[in-house]
């Protein structure tokens, strides 16, 4: 009796378009939301890169003590900038890989971890690390 009440409603055409129409626009935009999400992912990468890549410049220059010396304090601001920059980019990096369900978020996040091993603990903030703790444990 039901399957042939909800056949002659949806008989109408017009009662049929418009009982459809609201999980429609769920699974549209489900599915939009997901392309946006794959389509983030290349960007987000890139500039996780560039992020960590400005941290190595920038602790190579630190290094060098007859440049890091004419820069002064504003030379050290500037990397624990940097570094607290990069760890928020890793964040969302690998919160959006998870998100679209790649499995190199695990691989990302002991990557960003690694790459906060090589920055002076002097020059980074304990919330940056704490962060990417977090981070680890959410992935695993």
């Amino acid at each position: 009796m039901n399957a042939k009440l909800i056949f002659s409603v949806c008989s109408n055409s017009l009662t049929a378009i418009f009982l459809l129409e609201e999980p429609c626009v769920y699974v549209v935009n489900a599915l939009l939301c997901l392309m946006n999400i794959l389509q983030a992912c290349g960007p987000l990468k890139l500039a996780y890169k560039a992020a960590w890549t400005r941290v190595s410049l920038l602790k190579n220059l630190l290094s060098d003590e007859s440049m890091a010396s004419g820069f002064g304090c504003s030379m050290r601001d500037s990397m624990s900038e940097s570094v607290s920059d990069a760890c928020g980019k890793s964040v969302v990096l690998v919160d959006t890989l998870q998100r679209s369900g790649r499995k190199e978020a695990r691989e990302n996040v002991i990557d960003c971890l690694l790459h906060w091993t090589n920055v002076d603990t002097q020059l980074s903030s304990p919330n940056n690390l704490r962060t990417l703790v977090k981070l680890w444990v959410k992935v695993h």
